[in-house]
């Protein structure tokens, strides 16, 4: 018994698909990534995969088949299996696998006997005109058949690349070489299982992207990083639609890359990114997968937010407050925290609440009534240590308002009681001082809770100061609008001051600017009072300069005691030993209420110095003259050398110049006052 395919099937088919594709089908066969193909299906003959002779060579197989099947790792059951012998070069088949996807590269793999095998069958695997699709070189002339590659293994052929539309390719295989028979019992060609792998041949070809912040709310661009090099285009979707996309047929270079978007971008919205790269896939390019989460849009920069102080326990510290440690603690724990959004090390629940408003906000920690809490326990924390170590400022989503931002705060002038910690001056813009970037540690996880890219720092800026000229800004973006959801700014930075002891008895201030959406600058900051130095009877001026909204008035202070008048700057006409001492200005506006600058030095300096001149000695008289004293004094001693505590006034004279009578033999020297 023999089982053939005719020829004309394959006509026939070839006109069914050409109408199919005309008719544009609508449903896509379903995706398999591998597929198993026996020649038998329990005892019987696989008559919907397996066909002999799509040649119309005439070659047999045997109507008994064989029980000698091979049993790869999963293989579907069957119990025989199709061999050729003594057929010459005729023996082919067709095998029509339903393979799924259209366009797909899949792997075919072989598996069969070993025993009573040819050893050295030779076949060719091909798809006639590459209609249904093409093989790789591998299928030509492969020993893949021969006794040496029999056994319970798979053994790699080549490949196939499906045809547009074809999803069930006919791959015909043809014996080209080797000898089989010519007995039923010797050199067969054994004809069992098929494995077909969907092989993904953009794998390694182009990288998936991430979507940096910031994702603010009306923003027209979208900064992506992990470009390809190469990849030629780069596409925004706002809730998997697509808003944007840049293109370079040139390829663009590895990195980051910023991509306008068609409309502004909407709060809420979730933002993914692909990228598009020429390869040898079937369409001549690969793109990354549309990504299953991207970040949220946030309203934009600041949203409401909350603050809380993160102390390190440390039984050995023993001051003073603002000296510098190695933030080594027994204990981590929150100041004015009540709780946590979730389990151990989630965001703190409570803190100080900071509201976006264009004036500065002064927040105050105090150890001796803020509840605190142990934030990897979740319990309440207290102890009796006198100091602490200044482990991190703490920044939470507002639970009643989330939002991912991005949020852009400036810090400034903090201070333990009357002790400055950090109050950034001296310091260029940019350079990293006292804070690291947000989640610069492992907990909380930034891969969870912050949106990467070049907006997640904290540095010195000179765009907003409480006083001064410089303050720390601190920027990020959370990737959700989780409740959980915080960031830790360590104060680890080796600029400034780090990790530095606090006096738990003193409270612990700083000052916050959390400007509204579309404001960059506060309505009122005051800049430095320098310090001088003068000498008596020169004159001094102090001046200040008050950036904001005016008008401005102004109280100037010496010693904390009301000098002058409402003017941004001080005179004193002639400095005295008296007028030595701070002084500082109160600056007000009708936006903010008032700031007081920090001091400026007045340093009165020594009168110059003005010996006293011997004009002319005689054995009666001393005649001197200069000296910058208005009385002097004539002294004697018994010897040049004698101890100045030895000298003795014997006269003294209100001119100069003048003389001084001498009263007899001796060492006389005059001394001015």
């Amino acid at each position: 018994m023999y089982r053939t395919k005719s020829s004309c099937w394959v006509g026939l088919r070839r006109a069914t698909l050409a109408l199919l594709a005309i008719g544009s089908l609508a449903v896509q066969p379903l995706r398999a990534d591998v597929v198993y193909v026996t020649t038998y299906i329990g005892a019987a003959v696989n008559a919907t995969t397996f066909f002999n002779d799509p040649l119309g060579l005439g070659p047999s197989y045997s109507a008994f088949g064989s029980t000698a099947i091979a049993n790869p790792p999963g293989v579907p059951s069957r119990t025989k299996c199709v061999y050729y012998y003594g057929q010459g070069l005729n023996p082919n088949w067709l095998i029509v696998p339903p393979l799924g996807v259209d366009g797909g590269v899949y792997s075919i793999e072989v598996a069969h006997t070993a025993l009573t095998t040819s050893p050295d069958v030779v076949v060719t695997a091909y798809c006639a005109d590459n209609f249904y699709g093409q093989t790789s070189a591998g299928c030509t002339n492969s020993a893949v058949f021969n006794a040496a590659n029999g056994g319970n293994t798979w053994k790699l052929m080549g490949y196939i690349t499906n045809a547009a539309g074809i999803t069930d390719p006919e791959i015909i295989f043809k014996q080209v070489g080797g000898v089989t028979g010519p007995g039923p019992n010797e050199k067969r060609l054994y004809v069992d299982a098929f494995k077909f792998t969907l092989i993904d041949v953009c794998a390694g070809v182009v990288g998936d992207l991430s979507v940096n912040g910031p994702l603010a709310a009306g923003q027209m661009f979208v900064t992506v990083s992990g470009v390809t090099a190469g990849a030629t285009n780069v596409t925004i979707f706002a809730n998997d639609a697509e808003i944007g996309q840049t293109n370079l047929a040139a390829g663009f270079a590895a990195g980051a890359l910023s991509v306008p978007v068609n409309t502004g971008l909407v709060k809420g919205n979730i933002i993914k990114a692909t990228q598009k790269k020429p390869s040898a896939a079937p369409e001549g390019y690969c793109v990354s997968p549309l990504p299953a989460d991207g970040p949220l849009v946030g309203s934009g920069a600041n949203p409401a937010l909350k603050v809380v102080l993160s102390c390190g326990a440390q039984s050995a510290l023993t001051g003073p407050a603002g000296a510098d440690t190695s933030g080594a603690a027994t204990t981590l724990y929150h100041v004015n925290a009540t709780g946590l959004a979730g389990g151990s090390a989630t965001a703190p629940v409570g803190g100080v609440a900071l509201v976006p408003g264009s004036c500065w906000q002064t927040v105050t920690f105090d150890f001796a009534t803020d509840p605190m809490l142990n934030w990897m326990a979740g319990t309440a924390y207290s102890d009796s240590d006198p100091f602490c170590t200044f482990d991190a400022l703490s920044f939470a989503i507002d639970p009643d308002n989330p939002d991912t931002g991005p949020y852009d705060i400036y810090v400034d002038k903090i201070m333990n009681g009357d002790v400055v910690i950090e109050d950034f001056e001296g310091w260029e813009a940019g350079d990293s001082v006292m804070f690291a970037a947000p989640n610069a540690t492992g907990v909380p996880d930034p891969a969870i809770h912050v949106l990467g890219g070049g907006t997640t720092s904290s540095v010195i800026s000179q765009a907003n100061a409480y006083e001064g000229t410089n303050s720390c800004r601190i920027r990020w973006q959370f990737k959700n609008e989780g409740q959980t959801r915080w960031v830790r700014v360590l104060a680890n930075r080796s600029n400034g001051a780090t990790y530095p002891q606090l006096d738990k008895s003193k409270p612990v201030t700083l000052r916050l600017l959390v400007l509204p959406v579309g404001e960059t600058t506060a309505k009122l900051g005051v800049g430095p009072v320098a310090s001088q130095t003068k000498a008596p009877g020169e004159s001094v001026t102090f001046s200040v300069v008050a950036t904001g909204v005016g008008p401005f008035s102004y109280q100037w202070k010496h010693n904390g005691s009301n000098v002058g008048t409402d003017s941004s700057s001080y005179t004193i006409g002639s400095v005295s030993a008296g007028d030595a001492g701070n002084y500082t200005v109160v600056v007000s506006n009708a936006a903010c209420g008032s700031i007081e600058s920090s001091p400026g030095v007045l340093t009165v300096s020594a009168p110059p110095v003005n010996p006293v001149k011997i004009d002319s000695i005689t054995a009666s008289t001393i005649a001197y003259s200069t000296g910058a004293g208005t009385q002097f004094i004539l002294l004697k001693a018994a010897a040049v050398n004698a101890p100045m505590n030895t000298w003795v006034p014997v006269a003294t004279n209100n001119a100069t110049p003048g003389t001084f009578a001498v009263p007899g033999p001796g060492f006389y020297r005059i001394e001015s006052k």
